[in-house]
């Protein structure tokens, strides 16, 4: 009997204590939930997430010495970049596209021609700082294939990578407008003649800083509710 009577003096003046901890655990679960609730209703009603279309209006300069010498002396471009994309998160997308520029040049052996083309496809990961303003802070990285080619398509092609940082603001729930900066790194290591492509033995060093106003609208979905 003398064995039963310390654990049930203990259940006696612990039963209290344990009961009030629960409580109090409870209340701080059921405020954190009420916060949360709370900070998604007060959050703008924006669109993330989803299937997205793209437009770039694109100013391009040249940096690297190669493309601004006799071997393919480029000037300052415009052109665009179309793309698609999808939203996983608030914070994380991705977009493909194509770009194309046109480049005045100063007709040489290689790009016989006053205009020269810059094109390519490529792909890219977007990165936001804080999707939860209006006004949106974000970079991204980028991959892809390029060509600078004249108008009988004799130039250069060959591949990059490349290093985006923008600001966009949401005009509505779903369409944005922006401005970025972009370095991107490029290096030509084939030489296309007659359409025929052929291994150089020095890769052309093609870098480009590119400046673009984005336009971007991201496909509706089925509205949160957010009430508490």
């Amino acid at each position: 009997m003398k064995h039963l009577l310390l654990p049930a003096l203990f259940l006696l003046i612990t039963g209290p204590l344990v009961g009030e901890l629960r409580a109090q655990q409870s209340g701080a679960d059921s405020l954190r939930q009420t916060y949360a609730l709370l900070f998604e209703r007060l959050k703008p009603d924006l669109q993330h997430t989803g299937l997205k279309l793209r437009f770039d209006a694109a100013l391009q300069f040249p940096i690297s010495r190669d493309i601004r010498i006799p071997e393919a002396k480029i000037m300052p471009g415009f052109g665009f970049n179309l793309g698609v994309g999808y939203g996983f998160t608030d914070y994380l997308s991705a977009y493909a596209g194509f770009i194309s520029l046109s480049h005045s040049n100063e007709p040489v052996a290689t790009i016989n021609s006053e205009q020269a083309g810059f094109d390519g496809f490529h792909g890219a990961f977007r990165i936001k700082f804080n999707p939860y303003g209006r006004n949106q802070y974000y970079t991204e990285l980028g991959v892809g294939i390029f060509e600078l080619v004249d108008q009988q398509s004799d130039g250069f092609s060959g591949s990059g990578f490349s290093l985006t940082t923008g600001t966009e603001r949401f005009l509505t729930r779903e369409f944005t407008m922006g401005f970025s900066v972009q370095y991107r790194f490029s290096r030509f290591d084939q030489r296309i003649r007659q359409g025929t492509a052929e291994q150089i033995n020095r890769s052309v060093h093609a870098d480009m800083v590119m400046f673009s106003f984005t336009f971007i609208y991201t496909m509706p979905d089925e509205k949160t509710d957010r009430t508490l």
